[in-house]
C-alpha cells in the first residue's frame, strides 16, 4: 500500500510538494523525504503532529525522544510506522520545522493506493521555493502584536492594554495559552466578583488555573509556583510563548523568582485556631504568637487576623 501526501505552506503561496511513501515506512523516512525536497537542514528540531479536521494538534511524533512530563507514551519518528496511525484519506498532519516559532508545513493524505508497494520515498511534484527554515522571533510575529507603547495598536491610538489582554487578542495572535495568576480566579463560583474570563473567551483561548478549586479549598502561592512550573514544562513543548497575567503579582513573582518553602499546616491545628478565633477573638491567638515568636509578634499588624 502506498500513501500519497500533498504538502503546502501558509507562507509561500506557490509552494507545493507531493510525496509518495510505502505505508510501512516510518515517519523518519517521511522526515528525510521532506528534507530532500525542501532543502531543509537536518540540524534543526522538528516534529510531526497528527491533526483533526480543523488542524488542531492531537498527537506529536518527535525527531528524538523527549521528556513529556506525562503518562502518555512518547512517539519518535524512527519507531512510528505511517500505517499504524494513518488510515483514511484526507487525514491532516503538520510538520513543524521551526520549533521556536511554531512554523509548519501543512500535509494531507491525499490518496491511498492499494495493491502496490514502494521501496523508497518519491517526490512526484515540486513547485515553488520552500519557506525559510529558521526565522528570528521578531520576523514571525504579526505586526499587530509587536507592542510598542509609542505606536498605535490595531490602528487605534487609544487602546487599553488591559482590555486587550482580557479579550484574549494577544493570546490568539500568538496562538498561545494563558495562565491566570489571580488568586481568586482559582475558585469556582466567583466569576463576577473576580472578573474571570467568560466561557466564550475560554473557548477561544486555552486558560489554566481558572475555576479549579472549591471555595473551601486551601491553596497557597507555593502551591501555585510548583504546579505552574510543572505545567510550563508541558506547555512549552507545543508553545514557545505562554502568557501569565492577572492578580497582584505575588503569584507571578513566585513562579519567576521562587518562594520560600512553606510547610504544610496541620488541618487539626488550623481548625482549632479557627474555633478559638470564633469563640474568643484574636487576643488569645496574639498571646500565643507572642510566646512562640516574639520577634515576629513585634513586626506584624496585630489587628489583622
Amino acid at each position: 500500500m502506498i500513501f500519497k501526501f500533498l504538502i503546502l505552506s501558509d507562507e509561500v503561496d506557490d509552494f507545493k510538494r507531493a510525496i509518495q511513501l510505502d505505508a510501512d515506512a516510518t515517519f523518519l523516512d517521511f522526515y528525510k523525504a521532506i528534507l530532500g525536497c525542501t532543502g531543509f537542514s537536518d540540524k534543526e528540531m522538528a516534529s510531526f503532529y497528527l491533526c483533526d479536521n480543523k488542524w488542531r494538534k492531537r498527537l506529536e511524533i518527535t525527531l528524538v525522544e523527549m521528556d513529556t512530563y506525562s503518562d502518555e507514551d512518547a512517539h519518535t519518528m524512527e519507531n512510528t510506522v505511517l500505517s499504524d496511525y494513518l488510515e483514511d484519506e484526507k487525514q491532516k498532519l503538520m510538520f513543524v520545522f521551526d520549533y521556536l516559532n511554531e512554523r509548519a508545513l501543512y500535509i494531507e493524505l491525499s490518496e491511498i493506493i492499494t495493491g502496490k508497494n514502494l521501496e523508497s520515498p518519491v517526490c512526484t511534484l515540486s513547485t515553488g521555493h520552500a519557506p525559510v527554515q529558521i526565522k528570528e522571533p521578531e520576523e514571525v510575529l504579526p505586526i499587530s502584536v509587536i507592542l510598542d507603547t509609542e505606536e498605535s495598536l490595531y490602528g487605534d491610538e487609544s487602546f487599553n492594554l488591559d482590555e486587550l489582554d482580557a479579550d484574549g487578542s494577544i493570546a490568539e495572535a500568538l496562538h498561545c495559552p494563558i495562565i491566570s495568576a489571580d488568586s481568586r480566579q482559582l475558585y469556582r463560583g466567583l466569576s463576577i466578583g473576580t472578573a474571570a474570563p467568560t466561557l466564550e473567551q475560554m473557548r477561544r483561548v486555552q486558560h489554566h488555573f481558572v475555576g479549579i478549586l472549591a471555595p473551601t479549598d486551601y491553596y497557597s502561592a507555593s502551591d501555585f509556583e510548583r504546579e505552574v512550573l510543572s505545567l510550563l514544562a508541558t506547555l512549552h513543548q507545543e508553545h514557545p510563548v505562554v502568557i501569565m497575567a492577572g492578580g497582584s503579582m505575588m503569584y507571578i513573582d513566585a513562579v519567576c523568582n521562587g518562594i520560600d518553602e512553606i510547610p504544610n499546616i496541620d488541618e487539626r491545628l488550623r481548625r482549632d485556631l479557627q474555633a478559638l478565633y470564633r469563640g474568643e477573638g484574636l487576643d488569645p491567638i496574639r498571646q500565643q504568637l507572642k510566646i512562640l515568636d516574639p520577634t515576629f509578634y513585634n513586626e506584624i499588624d496585630l489587628k489583622n487576623p
